[in-house]
């Protein structure tokens, strides 16, 4: 099962104050910085938010197979109890893994705070498509919790900015 602070960060380790929100999990690196709201599928694959909390930046990203080309954008096609909608994500490497970031966050945040399942439907070659199937239940308060401690930890963080 792939974990956003194994895959994404290659974190050392994790805290051990993970928070359960249904089926969302809410942890942060070994270093306090970063912290996401994450679930996985029943095949490994990760859906969910991550919040840097010393640059007060977050994204919602998946975690999938396979694997994406550094920088390369992707379109992906969403669907919910809500409705569908058409996204792009890109692919960003960290270290020796990659991710596929969603470009509007906004969209991105709506459809992680849905209900339900949402699927992701990603073109692949030959004409195929790969879907993602993520069940939402606990998402928005995971999502809200990671926010809350990004913002809190900024506020009292003592590391050095550049300005």
């Amino acid at each position: 099962m792939k974990k956003w602070g194994l895959l994404l960060f290659s974190f050392a380790s994790l805290s051990a104050s993970a928070q359960t929100y249904g089926d969302w999990m809410v942890s942060e690196s070994a270093d306090h910085d970063t912290f996401t709201a994450e679930t996985s599928n029943e095949s490994g694959q990760s859906f969910g938010k991550v919040c840097v909390a010393s640059s007060q930046d977050c994204w919602w990203a998946l975690a999938i197979d396979p694997s994406c080309d550094h920088g390369a954008t992707y379109p992906v096609m969403a669907n919910t109890d809500t409705g569908a909608y058409s996204l792009t994500l890109y692919c960003v490497s960290v270290g020796k893994d990659k991710i596929m970031a969603f470009q509007d966050f906004n969209q991105a945040d709506q459809i992680g705070r849905g209900i339900g399942i949402v699927g992701f439907a990603v073109p692949m070659k030959g004409g195929a498509f790969r879907v993602f199937r993520f069940s939402l239940n606990g998402s928005s308060q995971a999502a809200t919790r990671v926010s809350e401690i990004t913002v809190a930890r900024g506020k009292n963080s003592t590391r050095d900015l550049t300005l």
